[in-house]
């Protein structure tokens, strides 16, 4: 019996080593007995199988995404996924993923660059257990390839017509690409003459909208790709021309209307734009002079079109011609004459509290046109005749607007902060004495600038300050104030940003000023029906270079 038992013992011994492996625990790739002297199996390893390959650097994917695939492990509950970029190792890993089931998982977008080195391998989870670590796979992702233009177009300027004036662009993706950058430009080609810009586009199309090509025209469009912050390479150029330019425009030139001394209108009318959008201009000279062109104007249907010419020389005879062109070529009208007036001059005065009451009607009916009329001093001081004086001009029919006399007290010392402060708050003082009559139908506004005031001052800060209030006034009453001031001053202090705004020269006596002028203060010591003064009755007076068409066309509101 005892026999017996001892063979039974020994053979379940033996059957036993055999059955069962040497039991071990594996956490995280390491083995180690569990308390009590109680032993698990482990799990077994897994196998990575795409993508990549057992050697660096692997192979180049086609995406940024790719879906990891692996073995799957028996007893394995989930595993857990390690990516790594080059130089590789837990310091650089750029993704994991932990309880992942099944046996893939994709990398989402926006964890993996265009151009990178990358390894992964992953360990198998259950319970407490872990398997040591998956052989390792290394791969490499795309460079960021430029996209490739596909339509419309051709490699080769200038190009395929195409029969649209809204054409869709074609273009094939970017891997990795989020949106789209593209550009067309108009011959001659470059950045300086691109028409059409759209950014953030998605897809791999855009429809060209109404309005950005024209017939006739020739294109070139490219694109990039953008990730992020990153860009594409340029892609390739493609050309393409617009619909048929149709034909040459047809032009006719009208008489000159509205013929002053200085001053006329030129008018054309164009017959027939060709059927392409067009730009028309005049072309005028004198004798053999060669001819003067007008700005162009852009019209897409036919339809008169008119110049106002300014600054022409009195008593002279001009020639013009009505021109237009288009993507077919240019077409001018017939040459006519005109001939400008004998030098006109408007007579006029300017006032201030001085004249004390002023019958407007009676000056109105003395042949007195316009009235400069003092409104303010400095920026604590109103002339208190300038209302009654404005709006009786006004009611009498003659020209008037407001001017300011600018303070005294400034020195070429004053420093400039100083200075332009001066200059706004006399700007500001005016406008809330006078803002109300620089408007429609009155004369832009005028500063006065008196010449002990700019021996004190220098040129510098009286440029500076001219400027400030200027500005100031411009931006709160989109018109351009000019400059009243003697000739001497217009000579010797203003600088080539202010001189120009010196319309109004004092220069009294028979001789008219020598510098620019529009406006010229030729006597201190006029007599004018209904105008009385003070002491001998004495008024300014003023002529105005020119008559009363370019009076309302250049200085009235």
């Amino acid at each position: 019996m005892k026999l017996r038992i001892s063979w039974i013992v020994c053979l379940l011994l033996v059957a036993g080593f055999f059955v069962s492996p040497a039991p071990a625990v594996f956490v995280k790739g390491d083995t180690g007995p569990i308390s009590d002297g109680v032993y698990v199996v482990a799990l077994n390893r897994p196998v990575a199988l795409s993508p990549g390959t057992a050697e660096a650097p692997g192979p180049e994917l086609t995406t940024l995404s790719p879906a990891l695939t692996w073995k799957a492990v028996t007893g394995a509950e989930d595993y857990s996924v390690y990516v790594s970029n080059y130089p590789y190792g837990s310091a650089n890993i750029v993704w994991s993923r932990q309880g992942v089931t099944g046996t893939s998982v994709t990398i989402p977008n926006g964890i993996l660059v265009h151009g990178e080195k990358y390894r992964w391998n992953l360990q198998a989870h259950a319970g407490t257990r872990w398997s040591s670590v998956s052989n390792t796979l290394y791969f490499q992702t795309p460079p960021f390839r430029a996209p490739v233009a596909i339509s419309p177009g051709s490699a080769q300027a200038p190009g395929t017509r195409i029969s649209t004036l809204t054409p869709t662009l074609t273009w094939s993706a970017s891997i990795g690409a989020d949106n789209y950058t593209l550009a067309v430009s108009r011959y001659p080609y470059g950045s300086a003459n691109i028409i059409w810009n759209p950014q953030g586009i998605t897809g791999t199309s855009i429809t060209v909208p109404a309005g950005i090509l024209a017939k006739g025209e020739k294109y070139r469009w490219n694109l990039q790709a953008r990730a992020g912050s990153r860009w594409s390479p340029v892609s390739n150029t493609l050309y393409f021309q617009g619909p048929d330019p149709g034909s040459l425009p047809q032009v006719t030139t009208g008489s000159a209307g509205s013929v002053a001394s200085t001053t006329a209108r030129l008018e054309g009318t164009l017959v027939s734009t060709g059927g392409l959008p067009c730009t028309v201009w005049f072309e005028y000279w004198t004798g053999s002079a060669s001819a003067t062109a007008t700005a162009r104007v852009t019209l897409s249907a036919p339809g008169s079109f008119t110049q106002d010419l300014k600054g022409l020389s009195p008593a002279t005879t001009y020639q013009v011609r009505a021109v237009a062109e288009n993507a077919r070529g240019k077409v001018v009208g017939s040459t006519v004459s005109f001939t400008t007036a004998p030098q006109a001059y408007l007579e006029g005065i300017d006032v201030s509290v001085y004249q004390r009451a002023i019958d407007w009607t009676k000056v109105a009916a003395a042949g007195k046109s316009f009235a400069l009329i003092r409104s303010t001093y400095g920026d604590v001081r109103i002339d208190s005749t300038f209302p009654a004086n404005i709006r009786g001009a006004y009611a009498a029919g003659i020209r008037a607007g407001p001017y300011h006399c600018k303070g005294f007290g400034l020195t070429s010392t004053t420093t400039d902060t100083a200075v332009i402060a001066d200059a706004k708050s006399e700007a500001a003082y005016f406008l809330s004495v006078a803002g109300s009559y620089i408007q429609d139908g009155y004369l832009r506004p005028v500063l006065d600038v008196e010449q002990a005031d700019a021996q004190a001052m220098g040129s510098a800060k009286l440029n500076l300050w001219i400027t400030t209030w200027i500005s100031e006034v411009r931006a709160q009453k989109q018109v351009e104030p000019f400059i009243y001031t003697s000739q001497s001053v217009a000579q010797s202090y203003l600088n080539a940003e202010t001189r120009p705004y010196a319309r109004w020269i004092a220069r009294w006596g028979s001789t008219s000023p020598s510098v620019d002028w529009d406006f010229w203060q030729y006597s201190s010591t006029g007599k004018v029906d209904g105008v009385q003064g003070t002491g001998a009755g004495y008024v300014d007076l003023d002529r105005f270079r020119g008559d009363l068409a370019r009076l309302d066309a250049e200085f009235v509101i």
